[in-house]
């Protein structure tokens, strides 16, 4: 799972009973567990991976810290937030990322909602 949230970009996978936060930027996991989650364990340094910081945590406490992501949400325009809050370079990776998720729309031509699952 990828997320991009006010606290920073991150990519949380399951590494057997435990949930495995990365983030490209060290400070990301730092703001992660400042706001919303007090029990991700300490960040590694991991330079030779491809996201070079990681720390671990219990599922639950991870599934915990996403209702309070949701309930901070405090902005009509996510990117505007980002530079308000971390400037202009990191919004700029932000915007690029948007852009390039804009192409699913190329690729799906039936453009109707879909039925809930």
């Amino acid at each position: 799972m990828w997320l991009f949230t006010k606290a920073g970009f991150f990519s949380a996978v399951r590494r057997g009973d435990r949930i495995l936060v990365r983030s490209r930027v060290g400070s990301d996991l730092d703001r992660l567990r400042q706001l919303y989650l007090p029990e991700l364990g300490t960040s590694q340094a991991t330079p030779e991976l491809d996201y070079p910081f990681r720390a671990t945590v219990d599922p639950a406490a991870f599934a915990a810290a996403m209702p309070r992501m949701a309930r901070d949400l405090d902005y009509p325009n996510f990117k505007a937030k980002v530079r308000e809050i971390d400037g202009e370079d990191r919004a700029h990776v932000y915007a690029d990322v948007w852009e390039a998720a804009h192409g699913l729309q190329e690729l799906n031509c039936d453009m109707r909602p879909t039925k809930a699952v």
